[in-house]
């Protein structure tokens, strides 16, 4: 689990978004990496936690559904993790 920890302190930083969505984000990332696939079923089976992956898959339905995203942030996150110069 420490990678997910490290991945949602890098996130804490940038975005300024609840704890809970966060860390959900934090998973999702970690399970697209992990599992190489975009497929949100498929990747909910491949999850580091204790959790029914058809819970985890309605978790992200709920997360999608509701989470607005802020692009500007997201691309300077993505610069910063990076180290791209300019935004």
């Amino acid at each position: 689990m420490t990678h997910l920890n490290e991945l949602y302190l890098i996130l804490n930083k940038s975005l300024k978004w609840n704890k809970s969505h966060l860390k959900c984000f934090a998973l999702i990332m970690l399970v697209i990496i992990l599992k190489q696939t975009c497929n949100l079923s498929s990747a909910s089976k491949a999850l580091p936690i204790k959790c029914l992956p058809q819970s985890f898959y309605r978790r992200m339905q709920r997360f999608f559904a509701g989470q607005y995203f802020d692009y500007r942030q997201i691309s300077q996150l993505i610069f910063n993790m990076f180290s791209f110069d300019q935004v």
